[in-house]
């Protein structure tokens, strides 16, 4: 799951994603929760649409099969941060900053 902060509604949706996060893990369904606190409804920031495409790429080549590249330096310059299910994904711990993963919790 995704959420980007900038948007008009975004305490609202902050809210609820969180809600939905937490509804997912009290059912043990996994579940990686990643925030751009500089975006909007989009993509501005080349940085942050790299972080996001190199999740997405690690997360279906786990859940669907095949290949991907490793994250490896995918998150520099992004503001990502990732306060659950940085396990779920193969390489996005590595290649967080330590200021910008919570762990697995």
């Amino acid at each position: 799951m995704t959420m980007r902060l900038r948007t008009p509604r975004s305490s609202r949706a902050a809210s609820l994603m969180a809600m939905l996060v937490s509804a997912m893990q009290a059912r043990k369904i996994p579940v990686t929760y990643a925030l751009f606190p500089d975006e909007g409804h989009g993509f501005a920031r080349p940085d942050n649409n790299i972080a996001f495409m190199a999740m997405a790429e690690a997360f279906l080549a786990r859940h669907l099969g095949g290949r991907a590249e490793p994250i490896g330096d995918g998150f520099k310059g992004s503001s990502v941060t990732v306060p659950r299910g940085t396990d779920l994904v193969p390489g996005l711990a590595e290649a967080l900053p330590p200021t910008a993963s919570a762990g697995s919790r």
